[in-house]
């Protein structure tokens, strides 16, 4: 009767290992399109405020990122 039960330890750790062998993905972080950085601008903080300065022509393009619960 003990030969049985060892088998069935033999049996229940093997699947195991096989399935703790697996190597999982890294998960890609989900980026908000609008906060994403910009190629080519220029990125200051002036408090906790994020100015991205960007070049369009003989132009430029600022964008203003406040943090969440920002206050006047």
């Amino acid at each position: 009767m003990a030969k049985k039960s060892v088998a069935k330890r033999a049996t229940r750790t093997a699947g195991v290992s096989k399935r703790s062998s697996k190597a999982k993905k890294p998960r890609a972080k989900a980026t908000d399109p609008l906060l994403a950085t910009v190629r080519g601008a220029t990125h200051r903080y002036v408090g906790h405020v994020r100015l991205d300065v960007g070049r369009a022509g003989a132009a430029r393009i600022k964008r203003k990122i406040y943090p969440p619960g920002f206050r006047w």
